[in-house]
Order: C-alpha cells, then structure tokens, then sequence
C-alpha cells in the first residue's frame, strides 16, 4: 500500500490513498475496497490508480463483483501460493530430482517413467485413488513389458516415501502391486560367435570402439562407464581403473589385468581428449551403434544381439563355469546385489560339486575318527573286564 492518508469517499468500503506513481513518479490516486470474505476475513485491495483510468464509480462496481464472491487479488495470490507448496506427485518429483543434485544414473529411465505417472501429477498421494493405481499397471500392462510396468510403480512407490520421509505428506496407505518380471536372458556368445566377433573387431575401421569392445570382455565393464572414463582414472603404476558415478552411484575400483593394460596403452589417445573413448569435438562419447552393428553383421550376430551387454554375460558365463564363486562374479561385474549374479548360479555346478565333494570327504573323515576312538575304548573296557 503507498503511503499515504487515507481519503474516505462517499462509497461504503471504498477509500483512497494519495502517492505517487511508481512507474512515473507523479502525483496519484490508488483506489481501494474493503469487505469482508465468506470466511469473515478482512480484505483490503487496491484495485487501480487514477492515472490507469479508475473511478470512484468502476471502484463500487469491482466491490460488488468481489462482495458477490469473487476472489481478491490476494487471496488469489494466496491460494496460488499454497497450491504451488502442496506435495503433489509433479511436486515430489521435482524435489526428488533436486534431492539427487538434479542428474544422477538413471535420471533418463525414470524420466521416461515419470511420463506414464502425469495423470497423477496434480494430485497428492492420499488423493491418489487405489483403483487408480491397479488400473495403471493393468493398463501398462497390455502395452508395456512387465520390466517397464515394475519400473512405472517402482516410481511411483519411490516418489511416495520420499514425501514421507521428508515429512512433505501423510502415508497415503497404498498398496502397489508390481507384475512377476522373470527377465533371466542369457545372451552369451558361443565359442564360434566370440572367435567371428575377435576377427570382425580386428576388421573394423573404427577401432576406438573395437578397443571398447574388448574392454567390456577384459573388465565387465558397463557402456556407459566406459563412455565416462578417463585417462586420469587409469593408474597404470599401481595397477587399477576407477569408474565414476557408476550405476550404484559409487565410483568403484577395477583391477587393471596384463591384457587390460596391454590394451589401453596401445590405445591412441585422440585429439588431446581427456576421454579414454571420446565422441565428437573430443567430448564425452554418447553412443556407438553405427559401429556396434556394423561389427554385430561382420561377426554373424543375430539381430537382436546387444554386442556390450552379450559380452558382459558371456564373460559372467564364462567366469562362473570355471569354478568362480558368485560373489566374485557379481564384484566383477559392479553388481549391487547377489541376487542379479544369482542367473549364472546353473554354471558353476562344477564347483558346488567339488564344494560338496569336499564336504563328504571332511565329514567322512571326522566319521573314522570317531569311529576309531569308539573301538579303542571298547577294547580298553574288554581288557579291563579280564
């Protein structure tokens, strides 16, 4: 409000209060209403100025506008205000995103996620109905694979304990049931297709991602933590490779093989870039799937191959049917849990049965130990019997 006396006009509830001109600086007139909300709350508005064209008798006509129920422009700009702070989904999703510094592994996925949670955005969990939610996922589920249809409510479940958590909203008590996903592919590559896959990286003409290639079956590694990695994370001395903001969020350590190194220091350094496998202008590389399935027709590949992730369960493959326990493999691979190493469990057979093997015999042998002390005193008791 400008500073100013008050001027009573000849209207009930309207009043004038003389100042100057904010955007000229001049002698002005800013006219007010005062009434009374439905809720008995007192609101005073200046609804214009006299060198904008307001008069005395546009003022009692914009007071019997909001007398008759109109909202004022502040209780507008209140509600406005409190609708903008209530935790809806679109809310707690924004702050989520805030919460991870704004960019984080899978930012992109649960970007992508979010798109099938928009009905949702405008309402805050407890307004969120329970036969909403079941009929996302029967929805989702005739046109999505059930992997995309958990991730959808894995979101959507996410987002919810967050807000909880943060203590933005109530636990809205509802139950997210999530389709079986049974996702256990192995894709690895045969004998015969790693020997055509070996010629046709040999063959290739970008050899940037020929070496990349095989890094993935040297390391474990995954394709985008080979796109971020750099030179100043290879430690030739002592003998490690650092991966940065890995999918676990972590950087992890990779112990650099005799082949690894032979590798990466043959490998050329392009253009002064800072990248081990840069992209364009020497960046950071995005992606490779020119090269990647010009190299998957030269070896023979069938077309739904993914030449990275292949390799990365062959390796596994590999690595478990030669005796390598399940957690080493899943160390190997930067996997999170047991549990995503557990599809490789079938092809170390061999080892549990050598496991096994091992158990009989020490079992066996503490059985002849004890039988042996039980025939001694046996014995000791008969001679004493004598």
């Amino acid at each position: 409000m400008p500073r100013g006396k008050r001027i009573p006009t000849t209207e009930r509830g309207i009043f004038v209060v003389e100042g100057r001109s904010r955007s000229t600086g001049e002698p002005d007139r800013f006219f007010y209403v005062r009434y009374y909300t439905a809720d008995h709350k007192l609101v005073e508005d200046c609804i214009g100025s006299a060198s904008r064209g307001m008069t005395l008798s546009k003022a009692k006509k914009e007071r019997i506008k909001r007398l008759s129920g109109k909202i004022s422009n502040r209780e507008q700009r209140r509600l406005q205000r409190e609708k903008a702070e209530r935790p809806t989904l679109g809310r707690l999703w924004a702050l989520y995103q805030e919460s991870k510094g704004g960019k984080y592994p899978s930012l992109n996925a649960d970007r992508s996620n979010f798109k099938h949670l928009e009905s949702f955005a405008r309402k805050e969990p407890h307004e969120i109905p329970q036969l909403a939610v079941d009929g996302l996922r029967i929805r989702l589920g005739k046109k999505k694979k059930p992997q995309t249809v958990k991730h959808v409510l894995n979101l959507l479940q996410k987002l919810i304990r967050f807000g909880v958590r943060k203590r933005l909203c109530p636990d809205p008590g509802l139950i997210i049931e999530k389709p079986r996903v049974n996702n256990i592919k192995d894709d690895s590559l045969s004998r015969e297709q790693l020997q055509r896959l070996r010629k046709a990286l040999d063959d290739e003409p970008d050899q940037q991602v020929a070496t990349l290639v095989k890094m993935v079956l040297l390391t474990g590694c995954r394709r985008g933590e080979l796109f971020k990695l750099k030179w100043s994370d290879l430690d030739f001395a002592g003998g490690w490779i650092t991966l940065r903001s890995t999918k676990s969020g972590r950087d992890q350590k990779k112990f650099m093989s005799a082949e690894v190194r032979a590798l990466l220091e043959n490998h050329p350094r392009v253009g002064g870039s800072e990248y081990v496998f840069p992209g364009r202008w020497g960046g950071q590389r995005t992606e490779a799937r020119a090269a990647l399935n010009r190299i998957r027709k030269a070896a023979g590949l069938p077309p739904g191959t993914r030449p990275l992730h292949s390799l990365r369960h062959t390796i596994a493959s590999l690595l478990a049917s030669s005796g390598s326990d399940l957690y080493s493999v899943g160390h190997f691979l930067s996997h999170r849990s047991i549990s995503m190493t557990a599809r490789y469990s079938h092809l170390s057979d061999g080892a549990l049965k050598r496991t096994a093997d091992l158990a009989g015999e020490l079992v066996s042998r503490i059985g002849e130990s004890l039988t042996n002390q039980v025939t001694s005193g046996i014995n000791e008791q008969v001679k004493g019997g004598r």
